[in-house]
């Protein structure tokens, strides 16, 4: 199965949500509308998590296969959650903003996950079915 792997860096601007949208709705032509428009909701949920909890430039990676599709978003120098406070994400409040990001990732995705970046920082991860 081939997998096609694309990257992509912003700013650290807010504006640049609207670029992680339409960077995440090329990579997904072709998929079901869904797909394509989740895809999208969560990669503007990670990018607005960066902002207020990262630090450093901000990559976003987009990994597709004929099953899969995984985003990525990531940064330099940026705080990863804690395990603990991963392992209590059912009793967080939605009404948080802090908070809603990760729980719509939580929610929508089919798999999601954090990973720490080598030199420092984390990547936030998450996967669709591409094909429902």
């Amino acid at each position: 199965m081939s997998v096609q792997h694309y990257e992509f860096h912003l700013r650290r601007d807010p504006a640049d949500a609207g670029r992680a949208r339409a960077y995440v709705a090329d990579r997904c032509s072709g998929l079901l509308p869904d797909v394509a428009m989740t895809a999208q909701l969560l990669a503007s949920e990670l990018f607005s998590c960066a902002l207020s909890h990262g630090t450093g430039p901000i990559r976003l990676s987009v990994a597709r296969s004929e099953a899969i599709l995984e985003v990525c978003l990531g940064d330099a120098l940026g705080v990863a959650p804690s395990l603990e406070a991963l392992d209590a994400l059912d009793a967080l409040d939605a009404s948080d903003p802090d908070h809603r990001g990760l729980l719509n990732v939580a929610a929508l995705a089919m798999t999601w996950g954090l990973r720490p970046v080598p030199g420092g920082g984390t990547t936030v991860w998450f996967t669709l079915d591409a094909r429902r």
